[in-house]
């Protein structure tokens, strides 16, 4: 989360705090040096992004993110 949630914040600055990871995939492994690219995607409810790590067109690592709102 360390990597994935500042992109997310970036991306979407309204997203609150990170408060779950849903559906935790590790599909492939990630070695030292693999060249990795991140995928960023709101869902149909605006408090989740989709996360997706691919290495080449791999996929290694996928999770949906849920944050709090901002009050």
């Amino acid at each position: 989360s360390e990597l994935v949630v500042p992109e997310a914040l970036t991306a979407w600055p309204e997203l609150g705090r990170l408060s779950r990871v849903r559906r935790l995939k590790f599909v492939n492994p990630i070695r030292p040096k693999d060249c990795l690219s991140l995928k960023l995607a709101r869902t149909k409810d605006p408090a989740r992004v989709s996360m997706t790590i691919l290495r080449d067109e791999t996929i290694c690592t996928s999770a949906t993110l849920g944050f709090e709102a901002q009050s």
